[in-house]
């Protein structure tokens, strides 16, 4: 049973920043959004992770490599939409230590 939390407890901390940023009214055309977006949700996620122990803390660190993975993934995409695209990471959002809300 405990297993079962822990594994649930991952897959709704995990998700990745690439699909959340883009999903968000889409920020095709800049390039590696996703990664900087994972970045800056670290804080957020660290005092997630310490009210659980720490124990998912790897998983959302895991978050940035994969991001970058899916980003360079869609780079031919970001560079083809490039001059179309909107205000450069508007959908970006920095998460302050202060206002994390679980």
């Amino acid at each position: 049973m405990l297993r079962v939390l822990i594994l649930i407890l991952v897959l709704s901390v995990s998700g990745c920043s690439t699909v959340i940023v883009r999903s968000n009214g889409g920020e095709f055309g800049h390039p590696f959004s996703g990664p900087i977006q994972s970045v800056l949700v670290q804080p957020c996620g660290f005092m997630f992770a310490a009210s659980f122990l720490l124990i998912p803390y790897p998983f959302i660190l895991a978050d940035i490599p994969l991001s970058l993975a899916a980003d360079a993934m869609l780079l031919p995409i970001d560079l083809f939409m490039i001059l179309e695209a909107g205000p450069a990471y508007n959908n970006v959002q920095y998460y302050p230590p202060a206002e994390c809300v679980f």
